[in-house]
């Protein structure tokens, strides 16, 4: 299995149809924690309004 490494400040982006989290890695190598730094959200209806 191989390990992910994230270094301290390290920004990492989450996001699908409807929402992006921006984290950005307060920790360090072994004990990472990761801060909301923006959070963007936009309107994603069902399939059956969009049409």
């Amino acid at each position: 299995m191989n390990t992910i490494i994230l270094k301290h400040g390290i920004w990492v982006m989450v996001a699908d149809g409807e929402k992006a989290l921006f984290l950005r890695n307060a920790g360090d190598n072994k004990y990472p924690n990761l801060e909301v730094v923006q959070e963007i959200q936009q309107d994603n209806p069902p399939t059956r309004e969009q049409g």
